[in-house]
């Protein structure tokens, strides 16, 4: 397979980006081979990040449409007009840590969320990301977090716990990434934990399935 993918920007501009190597050689799925991977999100989803490993485990393509910073919202609106958004016969869904650090609701969050997925097939969510290191954590934002979490394990089909595999615990009132994933912000995985994430995703959202 080819280790570059295809990303699209916030202006719609559509760019090669190299891969990396393969960090579960002995994890290839080849009944994914005639798949493509899309990964839909904010910027723990922008390249570098957990895309790239996967698209190795799968032994699949992978194309992209993320940007940094954006709210559910915003990817909505960019997905909407994205012919990416439709090419990918997998798609991964990681979004709405912005919403909660905007104040928006647990409603909105989740009701942008199920129109994202409602866009692409085979859609895979993974839950938002513990953050209490980071400075924008509050009481209240956590419990919009929690609630939209929830709200995945309860709503969709096919999920990521990624709070389970990431997450340090040890304050369940303010769980935070576990500090050998976490790049220093407290928020944005680093390359072990893109892996890490990439893991979770596979073993989670595709290896319990059943290829094709």
């Amino acid at each position: 397979r080819s280790d570059s993918i295809i990303a699209e920007s916030a202006d719609g501009a559509q760019s090669l980006v190299a891969g990396g190597g393969n960090p579960f050689p002995g994890s290839i799925r080849t009944g994914y081979a005639q798949s493509v991977l899309g990964t839909f999100g904010d910027s723990i989803t922008t390249s570098p990040s957990y895309s790239a490993p996967l698209s190795w485990a799968l032994n699949v393509p992978w194309v992209e449409v993320a940007q940094d910073g954006a709210p559910t919202s915003t990817l909505l609106s960019l997905m909407q007009a994205s012919s990416l958004t439709a090419s990918a016969d997998e798609s991964v869904i990681l979004c709405g840590i912005n919403d909660v650090n905007a104040n928006v609701s647990a409603a909105v969050i989740e009701a942008n969320l199920a129109a994202i997925g409602a866009l692409v097939h085979n859609p895979h969510y993974v839950t938002i990301l513990p953050y209490g290191n980071h400075v924008g954590w509050t009481s209240g934002r956590e419990t919009v977090r929690q609630a939209v979490n929830d709200w995945i394990k309860a709503n969709t089909s096919n999920y990521t716990d990624a709070e389970a595999a990431m997450g340090d615990l040890t304050m369940p009132s303010q769980p935070v990434l576990k500090s050998a994933y976490d790049s220093g912000d407290g928020l944005h995985p680093n390359d072990a934990g893109n892996t890490a994430l990439a893991g979770a995703i596979f073993a989670q959202g595709f290896d319990s399935e059943a290829l094709v």
